[in-house]
């Protein structure tokens, strides 16, 4: 079998996020279809179940920093950088429909998880279809999702974001990079930890070409952006928030009143936020995921 693995180090953006979440979640590296995955991996277990996150495109496992932090007070947590993102490798992208560029992102992730026992799937935008992917797949049974500004539960996507995505993101980025340092150098403006690691990310030396090339498949700039038929939907019986923006700048608020109906057990959480809350309120989302595990237990003991 052919095995996919990268050589990265990260940058100083994310070196210090690590350094705050050590030593109790740290990286350690899965293999899944053949892909070496990196993930952030701790937490104190006890008896509540495991929790798995996956980012949206341009992010990684550390842009769930706060609330792996607090969320490992009580429960074993579980951050992957989705294949051809952050520090996990990938396996060449060879073509194909949004289906087949889900699969590149989906597959390694599902076997990965096989593992795990009915963990709670946290997905942000495009780990939002991973995990949907990834439980209809059989690889995972979860206990329950939190879908997060979740892509692939609708043909929409506001304009905005399709063109964006489609002028692949982390070349602008590295594009824009010199007179951004300069700005911010001649405006004594200093990046938040969450703004220095998103920039971080996105620059990267080389880019992400299979992973944008795969995602493109999934969103291109002309044609229906790929997402699952509402029988597939309706196949999730598993209790499902769905967690999202007023102001999401990628999927419109209807999307997810629509899967709410659809989805047997969604239940729909609307925050003041953009597509990212995890990123700008993270105390918030992790309250929110406390709770909505909280309940699950009730749920289950009654």
């Amino acid at each position: 079998m052919t095995h996919w693995t990268v050589v990265s180090h990260p940058g100083p953006s994310e070196r210090k996020i690590l350094a705050s979440l050590a030593p109790g979640i740290s990286p350690r590296r899965h293999v899944g279809s053949g892909v070496t995955l990196r993930a952030l991996e701790g937490g104190n277990g006890g008896n509540g179940p495991t929790i798995v996150f996956l980012h949206g495109r341009g992010h990684a496992a550390t842009s769930w920093a706060p609330i792996l932090a607090r969320l490992s007070l009580g429960h074993r947590v579980l951050a992957f950088d989705l294949p051809g993102f952050g520090h996990s490798a990938s396996r060449p992208w060879e073509g194909g429909d949004g289906r087949d560029g889900l699969a590149f992102f989906a597959d390694p992730i599902g076997r990965a998880l096989a593992e795990l026992e009915r963990p709670i799937l946290v997905g942000h935008s495009l780990g939002g279809a991973v995990a949907l992917a990834a439980t209809l797949a059989g690889h995972v049974a979860p206990r329950a999702l939190v879908l997060i500004g979740a892509m692939g539960l609708s043909p929409r996507v506001k304009p905005g974001a399709r063109l964006y995505y489609a002028t692949d993101p982390e070349r602008v980025a590295r594009l824009r990079k010199p007179l951004r340092s300069a700005l911010d150098a001649a405006l004594g403006r200093r990046s938040s930890d969450a703004e220095a690691l998103r920039r971080e990310l996105l620059t990267v030396r080389g880019g992400r070409p299979d992973a944008a090339a795969a995602f493109r498949a999934m969103c291109p700039i002309i044609g229906e952006p790929f997402h699952f038929e509402p029988e597939e939907l309706a196949a999730i019986t598993h209790p499902t928030m769905l967690l999202w923006g007023d102001r999401d700048e990628a999927f419109p608020l209807d999307v997810a009143i629509e899967a709410e109906r659809v989805l047997p057990a969604g239940e729909l959480r609307v925050m003041a936020a953009g597509h990212s809350p995890h990123v700008d309120k993270p105390d918030d989302v992790a309250r929110i995921i406390e709770d909505f595990v909280t309940r699950l237990d009730c749920t289950e003991r009654s």
